[in-house]
């Protein structure tokens, strides 16, 4: 999760999406995937991809409605309405 968070505060977009993606497919019960999804949509929102972006928001949302990552992804949403 931090060496995402490394390359996503370094502008590494791309880059923060791979590893964001990997730790979600190989620590799927880690207690950071949900803030790695979020992420995911941040990245994909700095990238421009709306779409993308949306999708791991509302991902966030679904699969872990109660964390901490969920309040921060909804007021996300907001900004799209």
């Amino acid at each position: 999760y931090w060496l995402g968070e490394c390359h996503y505060s370094l502008g590494d977009y791309k880059q923060s999406i791979l590893i964001f993606k990997d730790m979600e497919t190989n620590y799927p019960k880690s207690e950071k995937v949900p803030d790695a999804i979020l992420k995911l949509g941040y990245s994909y929102l700095s990238l421009d991809d709306s779409n993308r972006a949306h999708h791991y928001l509302k991902k966030v949302l679904k699969e872990y409605p109660f964390s901490p990552a969920a309040e921060k992804a909804q007021e996300k949403l907001k900004s799209f309405e």
